[in-house]
């Protein structure tokens, strides 16, 4: 039975204001799909490790004048005040736990047992080698819906991989259908591997959402950056196969 709280802004209107998501994603993929979660009235507990925080914040020591922060000026607590971290986690709770220590993995296993969803964007199979795999997680939460968000997904030769969206532009193939004809492949302004996974995993997430109204039942949500990515040249990757 999902638990019942307050919606962080107080919009009894919003749809998913009964839902409460664990967010053990990081960089911009898995908290764009939160923040999207977030938006629409979801309860997202962003939980950070002291010693692999969100890059996102950006270095504890920045060198002044760097346009992510207010008035490009980093001030006394520099991680809270970086842009690109800031407008991807309003509206959201945050904690620190250690998932390698005793006190940690207790807390952590509480917060699973009152959430809906977690949701991770970590290399394939990080989490199961600390000892959390869906099995595990769905012995304490039985109809638990896990997101998993790795690079080339959970299965394939690829799934060991470490990618960003930068790189998923290229193995996509993305970056061919972009620059100036009679040119090579050419990155894009923004990696939009990142984005487009994020999007992707909302839609999904929706409906298992649904699938768990309906049923009761939980479920394992496997997101493929690469596959979202090539969703994008979907009609050039058609084109390419029926000539």
């Amino acid at each position: 039975m999902t638990t019942k709280h307050q919606a962080n802004n107080g919009n009894s209107n919003q749809p998913l204001k009964n839902f409460r998501v664990l967010d053990l994603s990081r960089i911009w993929a898995g908290p764009y799909c939160t923040k999207l979660m977030a938006d629409m009235g979801a309860e997202i507990i962003k939980m950070e490790s002291l010693s692999v925080y969100d890059s996102h914040r950006g270095p504890i020591n920045p060198a002044r004048g760097i346009a992510a922060y207010p008035d490009c000026e980093p001030g006394d607590e520099p991680w809270n005040r970086n842009g690109w971290f800031n407008c991807l986690h309003m509206s959201k709770y945050g904690i620190s736990l250690e998932l390698t220590t005793e006190t940690g993995r207790k807390v952590f296993e509480q917060l699973v047992a009152i959430s809906d969803v977690v949701i991770e964007n970590f290399r394939q199979g990080s989490l199961e080698r600390l000892g959390y795999s869906y099995e595990t997680l769905r012995r304490i939460r039985p109809d638990l819906i896990y997101v998993s968000m790795p690079a080339f997904g959970n299965s394939g030769p690829w799934q060991k991989y470490l990618a960003y969206g930068i790189g998923q532009e290229q193995l996509s193939g993305m970056a061919h259908m972009t620059g100036y004809r009679d040119e090579g492949p050419m990155k894009s302004g923004i990696n939009h591997g990142d984005p487009i996974t994020g999007s992707h995993a909302a839609g999904v997430l929706l409906a298992a959402l649904r699938y768990r109204k309906r049923t009761g039942k939980g479920m394992f949500v496997d997101v493929s950056q690469q596959e979202s990515a090539v969703s994008l040249i979907g009609a050039d990757v058609l084109a390419y196969q029926m000539t």
